[in-house]
C-alpha cells in the first residue's frame, strides 16, 4: 500500500482541485471522486491511506459514506477527515471520521490532519 495515497471526495470541482493540488505539492498521490458512491468504490479498489470527504455530496452525505466505509472489511480501518460546514448537526461521538474540519478550512490545519493520519504509515488495511 502507498502510505501517501489520499482519496479526496468533494463535489465542488474548484475546492477539490485546491485540495488535490495542495496534497500533490507536498508529495501525496491523490485519488479523486465527486460523489460518495465513487469514493466508496475507489476506497475499496485502491486502499488509500486516508480519505478526505466533504459532508455535503450529491448522492449521500459524507458522514453516510464514512459509515459505509466502516462497515466493510477492506475499508473499515482507513482513517478519514470529514470537512463540514454543518458541525452543529454532528453530535459528539456520531461521526465516523477520525477528524472533523470546519468550513471554511485552514490549509495548514488540513495538512496537519493529513500528515498525522496518513503520513505516519501506521494505517493497516485488512
Amino acid at each position: 500500500m502507498d502510505d501517501r495515497r489520499v482519496l479526496v471526495v468533494e463535489e465542488d470541482p474548484g475546492v477539490r482541485a485546491l485540495i488535490v493540488d495542495l496534497l500533490v505539492e507536498v508529495g501525496y498521490t491523490v485519488l479523486e471522486a465527486s460523489r460518495g458512491a465513487g469514493g466508496l468504490h475507489l476506497a475499496a479498489e485502491q486502499s488509500p491511506s486516508l480519505v478526505v470527504v466533504n459532508h455535503v455530496l450529491p448522492d449521500m452525505s459524507g458522514l453516510d459514506m464514512l459509515e459505509q466505509l466502516r462497515r466493510h472489511r477492506l475499508t473499515r480501518d482507513i482513517p478519514a477527515v470529514l470537512v463540514s460546514g454543518r458541525l452543529h448537526q454532528l453530535g459528539v461521538g456520531e461521526s465516523a471520521a477520525d477528524r472533523v474540519l470546519p468550513l471554511p478550512f485552514d490549509i495548514d490545519v488540513l495538512l496537519t490532519h493529513v500528515e498525522q493520519l496518513a503520513g505516519s504509515g501506521q494505517v493497516a488495511v485488512a
